[in-house]
């Protein structure tokens, strides 16, 4: 069972990270190319023409603030969205370290499994990652049942 953990918190915790790398170069996306993308749009014929076929009054201040709150979003997104995927690979290594310390120490690799799972699923990013990662976790606190060879050493003793 411990061996059974171990390769389940490894591979529970290893997908997770994979998310979480994508989260981080999803953040990372969004704040550097969509910012420019929509500063193109905005600049652009298709974004004036649209304004006055809606009869828009475009005041110049008003663009200013506009212009620069949506780009300040963007940037702030992104930021936001990298911040997740950063604490979300620490919550991925927590997981792969429990899967790790699994046969050496299986309480305290069952708990870092569990919590690292239990937030996986929690913020519903790394399911299969976090389902992984719990029964894991579980199969880390149930006792193995002794081997022949050990019964017979036992009896043997007795």
């Amino acid at each position: 069972m411990r061996k059974t953990s171990k390769v389940l918190g490894i591979v529970g915790g290893s997908l997770s990270a994979l998310m979480a790398v994508l989260i981080i170069l999803g953040g990372v996306f969004i704040s550097s190319f969509i910012t420019p993308i929509l500063e193109n749009y905005m600049d652009s014929e298709y974004y004036e023409n649209l304004l006055e076929a809606e009869e828009i009054e475009d005041y110049e201040i008003d663009e200013y603030l506009y212009k620069d709150g949506i780009f300040d979003l963007t940037r702030f997104s992104g930021a936001v969205v990298v911040a997740i995927g950063v604490v979300f690979l620490i919550v991925a290594v927590l997981g792969i370290v429990g899967g790790a310390l699994a046969e050496s120490s299986n309480v305290l690799g069952g708990v870092f499994m569990l919590v690292s799972g239990l937030v996986a699923l929690v913020t519903a990013v790394g399911f299969i990652g976090g389902c992984l990662l719990i029964v894991g976790g579980i199969m880390a606190f149930i006792k193995e049942k002794p081997t022949d060879e050990e019964k017979q050493v036992v009896l043997a003793e007795a």
